[in-house]
């Protein structure tokens, strides 16, 4: 319990917040949404519109997408200094896609052996926590930090032991995750691990 609880946060405010979004692009995102015409992608970046809508002048954010790799699509900056017009149109610009999947055939030549979705959570989390790591002149003493997972959760990989791990880390440093579910077939064997 904190004085957040409750009636708390009407009364004493919402700290200042640091926020890094985790956005799953893998291909399992460009399925529809349950009772919708629209993409579970385009659900996603609806969501990540209305975070942004909700945060203050001093709050700082950013986001990373993450599949097979990683893309910083806006380092972590506080609100105020954010080119809001020029995120927009870039999110409006991303979109879910297959994963490669390299298979080594000789000691020199790679090669992708098929269309098959991998994605990897904990490239998004490292992409993630690097935002904290790397820009040192946002202050993380008195705020609230977070990672913000917008995922549909299907993995191609088990990761478990590795999320546990950054989870525990970055929770020891006051920063904390939370996986938020696109779609009715999330897969929580994800988030359960965590």
């Amino acid at each position: 319990n904190s004085k957040l609880d409750g009636d708390g946060i009407r009364v004493f405010g919402r700290p200042p917040l640091n926020l890094v979004l985790v956005l799953d692009v893998s291909g399992s995102m460009n399925q529809p949404f349950s009772g919708s015409t629209g993409s579970k992608i385009s659900v996603a970046k609806d969501c990540v519109l209305a975070i942004l809508s909700q945060l203050k002048p001093d709050d700082a954010f950013g986001i990373v997408s993450f599949n097979d790799m990683t893309e910083v699509l806006q380092p972590l900056v506080s609100l105020s200094k954010m080119n809001q017009s020029a995120f927009k149109e870039l999110l409006a610009g991303v979109i879910a896609k297959e994963a490669l999947k390299w298979e080594l055939v000789s000691d020199l030549i790679i090669h992708n052996t098929a269309n098959q979705d991998h994605i990897y959570f904990y490239l998004g989390y490292q992409a993630a926590a690097q935002q904290f790591e790397t820009h040192t002149e946002i202050e993380k003493e008195g705020r609230l930090n977070r990672i913000m997972f917008l995922t549909d959760a299907v993995p191609s990989t088990t990761e478990d032991e590795q999320l546990r791990k950054y989870c525990a880390e970055w929770g020891a440093k006051n920063v904390h995750t939370t996986f938020v579910g696109i779609g009715v077939d999330f897969g929580v064997q994800v988030c359960l691990c965590v």
